[in-house]
Protein backbone atom coordinates (compact mmCIF):
# COMPACT_ATOMS: atom_id res chain seq x y z
CA UNK A 1 0.00 0.00 0.00
CA UNK A 2 1.11 3.37 -0.84
CA UNK A 3 1.11 6.60 1.25
CA UNK A 4 0.73 10.10 -0.31
CA UNK A 5 1.96 12.94 1.17
CA UNK A 6 0.89 15.20 -1.55
CA UNK A 7 -0.54 15.06 -4.64
CA UNK A 8 -0.57 18.10 -7.37
CA UNK A 9 -4.28 17.39 -8.69
CA UNK A 10 -3.71 20.87 -10.94
CA UNK A 11 -0.71 18.92 -12.63
CA UNK A 12 -2.68 15.06 -12.61
CA UNK A 13 -5.18 17.40 -14.53
CA UNK A 14 -2.95 18.41 -16.53
CA UNK A 15 -1.11 15.17 -17.72
CA UNK A 16 -4.01 13.02 -17.88
CA UNK A 17 -5.46 14.00 -21.09
CA UNK A 18 -1.55 12.98 -22.50
CA UNK A 19 -2.01 9.53 -21.79
CA UNK A 20 -3.08 7.09 -24.61
CA UNK A 21 -6.27 5.17 -24.35
CA UNK A 22 -4.76 1.88 -24.50
CA UNK A 23 -2.59 2.92 -20.78
CA UNK A 24 -5.78 4.40 -19.10
CA UNK A 25 -7.94 1.04 -19.71
CA UNK A 26 -5.35 -1.31 -18.59
CA UNK A 27 -4.15 1.07 -15.32
CA UNK A 28 -8.15 1.21 -14.50
CA UNK A 29 -8.63 -2.43 -14.86
CA UNK A 30 -5.58 -3.35 -12.70
CA UNK A 31 -6.88 -0.63 -10.23
CA UNK A 32 -10.31 -2.31 -10.33
CA UNK A 33 -8.75 -5.41 -9.49
CA UNK A 34 -6.64 -4.39 -6.89
CA UNK A 35 -10.22 -2.66 -5.45
CA UNK A 36 -11.91 -5.76 -4.94
CA UNK A 37 -9.01 -6.79 -2.54
CA UNK A 38 -9.44 -3.94 -0.56
CA UNK A 39 -13.27 -3.95 -0.65
CA UNK A 40 -13.84 -3.85 3.16
CA UNK A 41 -12.59 0.22 2.91
CA UNK A 42 -15.69 2.91 4.01
CA UNK A 43 -18.07 3.63 1.00
CA UNK A 44 -16.98 7.74 1.19
CA UNK A 45 -13.10 6.94 0.57
CA UNK A 46 -13.71 4.62 -2.04
CA UNK A 47 -15.96 7.42 -3.92
CA UNK A 48 -13.72 10.11 -3.69
CA UNK A 49 -9.95 9.01 -2.98
CA UNK A 50 -9.52 6.16 -5.73
CA UNK A 51 -10.61 7.96 -9.05
CA UNK A 52 -7.90 10.43 -7.69
CA UNK A 53 -5.47 8.22 -6.91
CA UNK A 54 -6.46 5.66 -10.29
CA UNK A 55 -5.62 8.99 -12.58
CA UNK A 56 -2.31 9.44 -10.83
CA UNK A 57 -1.60 6.08 -11.27
CA UNK A 58 -2.25 6.14 -15.11
CA UNK A 59 -0.18 9.45 -15.37
CA UNK A 60 2.86 7.39 -13.27
CA UNK A 61 2.54 4.75 -15.55
CA UNK A 62 2.31 6.73 -18.97
CA UNK A 63 5.56 8.93 -17.65
CA UNK A 64 7.38 5.55 -16.49
CA UNK A 65 6.70 3.44 -19.88
CA UNK A 66 7.05 6.84 -22.53
CA UNK A 67 8.97 9.43 -21.14
CA UNK A 68 12.67 10.69 -20.43
CA UNK A 69 12.70 9.88 -16.81
CA UNK A 70 16.44 10.91 -15.06
CA UNK A 71 17.35 11.03 -11.59
CA UNK A 72 17.47 13.40 -8.84
CA UNK A 73 21.30 14.49 -9.21
CA UNK A 74 20.29 14.06 -13.46
CA UNK A 75 16.96 14.81 -14.15
CA UNK A 76 15.68 14.78 -17.91
CA UNK A 77 12.36 15.61 -18.83
CA UNK A 78 11.21 14.07 -15.71
CA UNK A 79 12.92 12.64 -12.42
CA UNK A 80 12.55 10.06 -10.58
CA UNK A 81 14.56 8.62 -6.85
CA UNK A 82 14.05 8.50 -3.39
CA UNK A 83 15.42 11.14 -0.89
CA UNK A 84 16.10 11.11 2.72
CA UNK A 85 13.84 13.80 4.08
CA UNK A 86 12.55 14.39 7.82
CA UNK A 87 9.26 15.09 8.11
CA UNK A 88 8.31 17.78 10.65
CA UNK A 89 5.57 20.12 11.72
CA UNK A 90 8.08 22.63 13.66
CA UNK A 91 8.78 25.39 10.98
CA UNK A 92 11.71 26.38 13.44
Amino acid sequence: MKYYVYISDAKVDMLFPRVPHDITERVALEFKMDLKLHAARPETEAEGGDNRIARLETVVRFIRERGNIGTVDEPDEYFEGSLSMKWSDCFC
